[in-house]
């Protein structure tokens, strides 16, 4: 009985291990720190690449998690999701100038989307 609950709790644990999200130092909220892939692009390549440099960032390879994300930009060069998750790594990095820049960029691409006008806001103001 031990070994079928071991079993279980192995699967259940394999299952969650690529749900780690990466939250930010710069002091803002776990829930502002988080998109869905599908909230990033409609380029499944973009997605799978913001998924694979929040994982980068969760582990702390901050280095993979920038590269990465610079990878999806190539793709999209236009994409202020991106932009933004690389002013937030630099911010974790204590980049402060170049967070700014990039939370700037981020900004001016990012139209009409209220929600994340907002969170590159608050994140500009806790710099």
């Amino acid at each position: 009985m031990k070994s079928l609950q071991a079993l279980i709790l192995c699967a259940l644990l394999g299952m969650t291990s690529g749900c780690a999200s990466y939250s930010p130092s710069y002091g803002g909220e776990p829930e502002d720190a988080e998109y869905s892939a599908s909230q990033i692009s409609a380029n499944t390549a973009v997605q799978n690449l913001y998924d694979q440099a929040m994982n980068y960032a969760h582990a702390g390879d901050y280095d993979q998690a920038e590269a990465t994300l610079e990878r999806g930009l190539r793709i999209e060069p236009n994409n202020a999701y991106l932009w933004f998750e690389l002013a937030r790594l630099s911010a974790d990095y204590g980049n402060i100038k170049k967070a700014r820049e990039l939370a700037s960029r981020a900004q001016s691409l990012a139209g009409g989307e209220k929600y994340l006008q907002g969170q590159i806001e608050r994140f500009v103001q806790g710099l």
